[in-house]
């Protein structure tokens, strides 16, 4: 609701409030005026019905005295004031009658009747109220309709002695007027008062409001560019993929310029141009700037020259450059591009178009240069992040190639495991998975497998390549390499993690196996995984003290042994992952 509406609605309830205020009060005046004026008509009622019936008994005893009767002399007077008689106002009267049969016959022509003779009307008509009630010896005030037929305040009193009655009336209208008057005089005025100051109240506040609403309005827009550009800020902090970025950035560039069509475009290795997010595009104008490396236009141009480019096709009969066709044949009549270069390196360009021509006012342009230097900003954080995973990647592959190198350096000391070191490490990866071991830390299971031996480069050849049984002590020399292995690894920070199979892939379930004797679930599930592994490999492969098992023999060991040297549980995932050994 705006300032305006605010105010109309206060000045309507402010005069209805008034209004009601003055209803309320006339109200309680009418009231008070109505109690005064039925007490005065039921005094002047019955101190005539008291006259009356005065007269009377003075006519019964002196009649003889006074030809004419006294009674008829004092109605004829009666009459005569009610005439003249001015304390009823307009509509001011009193009537007298009596009951003949079933009717109520009017002794005088009452003041207001249309009639010039006396007349009647049946006792049973809902006319003439007041008298009934007095006829029939009743004695008060009510309000009701009279002969005419009109709402009027009546008192009523019966004149006892001769069996008529007397009501003094006056119209309820007469009453009411003056307050429907004023009511009506005091709303009009109030409403003209309530207008004037509403008037004058605007006249005085609306420049102050209008420069109020115009502040906040820029504080809304700045507030709302601000958590725009936070938006952005955390998604190039946040988001690992420019596909993201670059979405938030699009729609949070279309919304803000409020512009039809967005478009960033980013150099590729031959400094051509490649569209990388759009929005406000049709699928035939994506696909086609998805299929189109720009080698020049005003994007192009922009980007070289590192200098915003705009064209406005402000007359459509006139013949345009080949560059800006395109917009045309589109139905866009504007075209900015921004080039966006971070630390002096270009990187691509940010593109706007308009359906209509775009008249940008300063603060427009240096919202869309800080909404550039935003692309820019992502653009080079992308190329940083992409650069440190590259860098990542070539680690990881130089680390896996040392890592073999290391594992084959050790084969070719011990002829008798070529190739074993590789097969156990996919067996050991699979029966891993195969547990629930979570991704993230298969690397370091494979890694360990590669090296589960790796601490026998520390063995003398005359223990390591003995062709017969080893001696007790040639044994306790065979048993260092795990040690040999975590004196080796430990010192490399990112073969930490794989440290757990080279040290203890020689403990047994039950504790008889070294170098410290572990059992159960004190051995790590990793070494343990992949003892069973190593020893199903180690069983059908030749030695030179033994030829291979076969699979059937190998596999009924692991179950002999499964509980005994061999946690069970593991034992029986391998079991069910149907292993084969191929040498």
């Amino acid at each position: 609701m705006s300032h305006r509406q605010r105010v109309n609605a206060v000045a309507f309830w402010l005069t209805i409030i008034s209004i009601s205020l003055i209803l309320i009060a006339n109200i309680i005046l009418f009231y008070i005026n109505l109690v005064e004026e039925q007490a005065h008509l039921s005094y002047l009622v019955k101190s005539q019905a008291r006259l009356i019936e005065s007269i009377g008994q003075f006519e019964e005893i002196y009649s003889e005295d006074f030809p004419g009767g006294a009674l008829a002399a004092t109605l004829s007077q009666v009459v005569d004031a009610n005439a003249q008689f001015e304390g009823f106002g307009d509509t001011g009267e009193f009537t007298m009658a009596q009951l003949v049969e079933d009717e109520i016959n009017f002794l005088f022509m009452p003041r207001l009747a249309e009639e010039e003779n006396t007349f009647s009307i049946p006792l049973d008509s809902d006319l003439a109220e007041p008298m009934r009630r007095a006829l029939m010896g009743q004695s008060g005030i009510v309000i009701g309709r009279d002969y005419r037929g009109q709402w009027v305040v009546a008192a009523y009193e019966p004149v006892k002695n001769l069996d008529w009655g007397l009501v003094a009336k006056v119209n309820l209208f007469h009453i009411v007027q003056p307050y429907i008057i004023a009511l009506t005089a005091i709303s009009l005025l109030t409403t003209w008062l309530v207008r004037v100051g509403v008037s004058r109240f605007r006249a005085a506040t609306d420049p102050v409001l209008n420069e109020l609403t115009e502040t906040n309005a820029q504080y809304v827009h700045s507030l709302r560019r601000l958590e725009s550009l936070h938006k952005i800020d955390k998604s190039i902090t946040r988001s690992t993929h420019i596909d993201m970025t670059l979405s938030v950035l699009i729609e949070q560039i279309q919304t803000n310029l409020e512009v039809d069509a967005v478009a960033i475009l980013i150099k590729n290795d031959f400094g051509h141009l490649d569209f990388a997010a759009g929005a406000g595009l049709n699928c035939a104008q994506t696909e086609l700037l998805e299929d189109l490396q720009l080698e020049s236009g005003p994007a192009v141009d922009a980007m070289h020259h590192n200098q915003p480019v705009e064209f406005y096709d402000r007359n459509p009969n006139l013949v345009i450059s080949e560059d800006f066709a395109f917009l045309r044949e589109a139905g866009f009549s504007s075209y900015i591009a921004i080039p966006l270069v971070a630390q002096g390196e270009p990187l691509g360009v940010l593109e706007i178009v308009h359906r209509s021509i775009l008249e940008p006012e300063q603060d427009w342009r240096e919202f869309l240069a800080t909404l550039a230097e935003q692309s820019s900003i992502a653009l080079h954080s992308s190329k940083a992040v992409e650069s440190l995973r590259q860098t990542k990647r070539d680690l990881e592959v130089a680390y896996a190639a040392t890592l073999e190198g290391w594992s084959s350096a050790l084969e070719l000391r011990d002829s008798e495991t070529a190739g074993h070191s590789q097969r156990v490490t996919e067996m050991t990866l699979r029966l891993a998975v195969a547990f629930g071991i979570p991704s993230n830390e298969l690397i370091h299971i494979s890694r360990g497998s590669l090296l589960h031996d790796i601490g026998k480069m520390g063995i003398p050849d005359n223990v390591l390549n003995k062709p017969g049984p080893l001696d007790e002590k040639e044994w306790e020399i065979m048993r260092t390499h795990p040690l040999l292995a975590h004196q080796l690894l430990s010192k490399i920070s990112y073969l930490r993690p794989a440290l757990e199979i080279p040290m203890w892939h020689h403990e047994r379930w039950d504790g008889s196996g070294y170098p410290h004797g572990l059992k159960g679930e004190e051995i790590p599930l990793a070494a343990r995984i992949f003892a069973v592994v190593d020893t199903w490999d180690a069983l059908c492969s030749d030695r030179p003290y033994r030829p291979a098992w076969n699979e059937d023999k190998a596999l009924e060991y692991l179950r002999e042994e499964s509980g005994k040297l061999y946690d069970p549980l593991v034992v029986e995932a391998f079991l069910e992952l149907e292993p084969s050994h191929q040498p």
